[in-house]
């Protein structure tokens, strides 16, 4: 009936075609383990030192899905009957019983090797090829069976009884050898793709970094005599301040003096300020602080039995991004399950076209995006809402090496972060209005350009 069948020892047949994953050649058969193999999980060690040899062991920490790590072996005390029965032979197959579960590899080397409760040592019968199972194991992680045969809550263990009762495909034993030495061949092929792409990917991250200094220099494109001087843009955000601000308004501003030095003004006071700008400004752009040409702020926190409690599965509402909705090519997942009603004054909204930056944690200075709708965001999120100045410009500022530098050398504290003082005390240079444009056009064109070759070359 094109069925597979199991035959035990007392006589009784079970119909096991619902439980094999996939069909195989008519040369190949379905085993379990313990029909080809000996098996079992290691010691359970209770860290006493003092009985018995102190030999060295492997638990699953040192077990990789791609390689063994012996540089930091444990020791532990074995009496002589654990010596016998939990040293390592070559080509024993080692398989972790938690964790993710399932990482496993072949022990090839000849140095003496015992292992822990937290390993299943398989030992292969009849010049059976261990690779063949672990490739097979490998297979089975990735398609889940073997999260189907994992026990527990939280946290899942391949228990022994578990792996045993896994039906595994079981070639010849020559074709094992040649089904190896293809795979074997075809990995190192797979392996040294993988390394050309990660250094192509480096080489990519290094040409956008490279053209995103240029543009801030102003030498990514040319300059137009024509060009209204960023001297009265900045000028005129200035005066726009001071409207909307009356006495609470605090005039400071940046010039270069006739020496070719720059100067900051701040009220009555004077300071020169040259140490400050590292590299020749153009004629027609102009220098100023960001607090100048961008309000910052950061969001609002909320613990997260409020979140679930008042915030979760709303219809309606601001959605709340958070450093996890941020990833670090700029995306924003924005439909993450949190919602600020509009109705909530409180909280801060960071606007369509406005960049958010991290400030705080791992992830600071790393993580960036530019809006594509009105948000409320988390307090160790920084909001940058231009002040006539060229959003998108902006937001690949922000992404310079120079605003970089300026960002790793102004990090402090336990956590690591950058204050919104900070922030806005930092000098970045303007360019025209006009040119703006032009270098965010130019950055796009050449970033479209580069990923098309990288998919290409991919």
């Amino acid at each position: 009936d094109n069925c597979h069948y199991e035959k035990f020892a007392d006589g009784t047949i079970k119909n096991i075609q619902e439980e094999i994953p996939f069909e195989i050649p008519d040369t190949w058969s379905w085993v379990r383990l313990p029909m080809i193999s000996i098996n079992d999980l290691g010691k359970t060690l209770n860290g006493d030192k003092d009985k018995g040899t102190i030999v060295p062991y492997l638990c699953s920490i040192n077990v990789y899905w791609d390689k063994l790590q012996l540089e930091h072996i444990k020791t532990a005390a074995f009496s002589e009957e654990e010596l016998l029965k939990y040293k390592l032979e070559k080509n024993d197959l080692l398989v972790c019983e938690g964790g993710e579960s399932g990482r496993c590899f072949v022990w090839e080397d000849t140095q003496e090797m015992y292992y822990q409760n937290a390993l299943h040592r398989i030992r292969f019968l009849f010049n059976i090829n261990p690779w063949f199972f672990k490739y097979a194991i490998e297979l089975y992680h990735r398609i889940g069976i073997i999260d189907d045969y994992c026990t527990g809550v939280g946290i899942k263990h391949l228990t022994k009884s578990s792996i045993q009762s896994i039906y595994f495909p079981l070639p010849p034993i020559k074709e094992q050898a040649k089904l190896i030495a293809k795979l074997s061949k075809l990995l190192c092929v797979i392996d040294t793709i993988n390394t050309r792409e990660k250094d192509l990917s480096e080489i990519k991250k290094l040409l956008k970094s490279k053209i995103l200094e240029l543009a801030i220099q102003g030498k990514l494109v040319a300059q137009d005599e024509n060009d209204e001087p960023a001297s009265v843009l900045l000028e005129r955000i200035r005066a726009e301040k001071k409207a909307q601000l009356g006495k609470k308004y605090f005039e400071s501003y940046i010039y270069k003096g006739d020496d070719n030095c720059y100067y900051e003004k701040v009220g009555k006071d004077c300071v020169e300020i040259t140490n400050e700008i590292n590299f020749n400004v153009p004629e027609k752009w102009g220098v100023c602080r960001f607090e100048t040409i961008a309000n910052i702020y950061t969001g609002n926190s909320i613990n997260e039995s409020e979140k679930v409690k008042k915030y979760t599965g709303l219809t309606d509402g601001y959605n709340y991004i958070a450093t996890k909705d941020i990833s670090f090519n700029h995306d924003v997942d924005y439909e993450n399950g949190i919602k600020i009603p509009f109705s909530e004054a409180k909280f801060r909204v960071a606007y369509k076209g406005d960049s958010l930056l991290c400030i705080e944690g791992g992830s600071a200075g790393r993580k960036l995006a530019v809006l594509s709708e009105d948000v409320c965001f988390v307090n160790k999120l920084c909001a940058f809402h231009s002040l006539g100045i060229r959003k998108k410009f902006l937001f690949y500022y922000l992404q310079s090496p120079r605003f970089l530098e300026l960002f790793t050398k102004n990090t402090s504290g336990l956590i690591g972060g950058v204050s919104i003082n900070t922030l806005k005390a930092l000098i970045l240079t303007i360019p025209t209005i006009a040119e703006q444009e032009r270098i965010v056009n130019k950055i796009e064109e050449i970033f479209s350009m580069v990923d098309q070759i990288e998919k290409s070359l991919s």
